[in-house]
């Protein structure tokens, strides 16, 4: 499992915490984008 990029840490969204709300939307939009 170490190496599954599934389960592989994502810069993008690290800090959805410290995020506006409309940042972390956008950020996980973004990234939804890239789910192949």
């Amino acid at each position: 499992m170490e190496n599954s990029t599934t389960e592989a840490r994502n810069e993008a969204t690290m800090h959805l915490d410290e995020m506006t709300v409309e940042e972390a939307l956008i950020t996980m939009n973004k990234e939804d984008q890239q789910v192949r």
